[in-house]
């Protein structure tokens, strides 16, 4: 839980200074914030922004996997997963809420019924100035669930998860 005005934490990987628009790049190194009875993250009240929560395995939690409440983060809305394709995975964002630059990671989950959650992480990628994005996610069996979270490059506030997108067969 995030709470009583904490703002611009860290949750998740290493992160090391780059020149990238986004100003850090993570290192493999994630949370397991597994089987919590209520969700998997908390971040609540209008105080606590800039919340970056990223790189984790969050699954099989009794409340959905990264929840915003009151305010936190300030509600940073998630991005839209368009089409899974070939080793791809595309989407977009309204750039009023999240500009280009900001990231988007995405996560594979089985396919189970639940709320969205990002058990394993497959990759990252920025929003382009017309506010699409599109990057590999390779070695995904059909059927699995993909969510995706929304990182503001300005305030570093996380989204929730995305509902998931399950992904077709191969045709």
């Amino acid at each position: 839980v995030i709470t009583d005005n904490a703002h611009d934490n860290f949750i998740g990987g290493e992160m090391v200074p780059t020149g990238a628009p986004a100003g850090l790049v993570p290192l493999p190194a994630p949370n397991i914030i597994h089987n919590n009875s209520g969700q998997g993250v908390l971040v609540i009240e209008e105080g606590s922004v800039g919340n970056r929560i990223l790189l984790n395995s969050i699954a099989n939690n009794g409340g959905k996997g990264i929840s915003l409440a009151t305010g936190g983060n300030r509600l940073q809305p998630p991005p839209d997963v368009v089409h899974l394709e070939k080793g791809r995975i595309f989407g977009s964002v309204n750039l009023a809420t999240t500009p280009a630059g900001s990231r988007i990671e995405a996560f594979m989950n089985a396919p189970a019924p639940g709320l969205p959650e990002g058990d394993i992480f497959l990759n990252s990628g920025l929003v382009a100035a017309d506010g699409t994005f599109d990057f590999p996610a390779n070695f995904l069996p059909a059927g699995s669930i993909i969510t995706a979270t929304a990182t503001h490059a300005a305030t570093g506030d996380t989204s929730e998860f995305t509902t998931g997108t399950v992904l077709p067969p191969e045709t």
